[in-house]
């Protein structure tokens, strides 16, 4: 009872021209609390919106059986505890600012540095967009779940991969990806679109994507599998 009266308070007080039929609230996070991220997730009720005001966290955040909620950064910088060990616990126990296993995810506007990885998602319609990443030892994006939107991103500075996504579906439009010691974006599954993205300075490809995936006007730092496959054609008209 106390943890719904105080999620109502909140919400009522930080509620700032955003409406929805459903009535869902608004909680706003600030470095200097009284909420952890954490807090604000185990206080919030799916279709929530947690709001990351302007400064610096430090913190794994795991989320669980809350479809819909969504993050939203003013300006806020999210960073790995320094102590990655002491920080990964029972409650958050992957070394991933944010770890989520629940369907509709939304992260819009926030800054992630550091980290295993940076925002995962396991679940449909995840929604990634307009974020900034860097310095993530393995994955910045890593999605496994249908539907997923990822766009106007700007990655930098990856150990592994850019952008990875496992499911059917997928949107993965106008980002940046620079500097990655594997793949830029990789993705597998059907149905797949890969548009419009900037993808330069990576360790292998620009891009791997499974069958049946649209891809165009991706600038590529290395040559990539559309290169090769255009090279391979151009071969093949020669020798007949």
């Amino acid at each position: 009872m106390y943890g719904k009266i105080l999620r109502a308070a909140l919400s009522g007080a930080v509620l700032v021209g955003l409406a929805s039929p459903a009535l869902a609230g608004v909680i706003r996070v600030y470095p200097e609390g009284p909420l952890s991220i954490q807090e604000a997730v185990d206080l919030a009720a799916p279709g929530d919106t947690i709001v990351l005001m302007r400064g610096e966290y430090y913190e794994f955040v795991y989320v669980e059986e809350k479809d819909g909620l969504h993050f939203a950064g003013d300006g806020a910088i999210w960073y790995a505890p320094e102590d990655m060990a002491a920080a990964t616990t029972k409650d958050s126990p992957f070394a991933t600012l944010l770890y989520a296993e629940a369907n509709g995810i939304s992260v819009r506007g926030i800054r992630f540095r550091g980290g295993e990885e940076q925002v995962h998602i396991n679940g449909d319609d995840a929604v990634i967009s307009s974020c900034n990443f860097a310095h993530a030892y393995s994955y910045a994006i890593n999605v496994v779940g249908n539907g997923a939107e990822i766009t106007r991103n700007c990655i930098r500075h990856t150990g592994m991969v850019g952008i990875g996504v496992e499911g059917d579906a997928a949107n993965v439009r106008a980002n940046k990806v620079l500097d990655v010691g594997g793949f830029g974006i990789a993705m597998m599954g059907t149905d797949l679109t890969i548009h419009g993205n900037l993808v330069r300075d990576v360790g292998w490809w620009r891009h791997e994507a499974s069958k049946q995936a649209s891809v165009n006007k991706d600038v590529p730092g290395m040559p990539g599998i559309g290169i090769l496959a255009a090279v391979l054609i151009f071969g093949a008209v020669l020798i007949y």
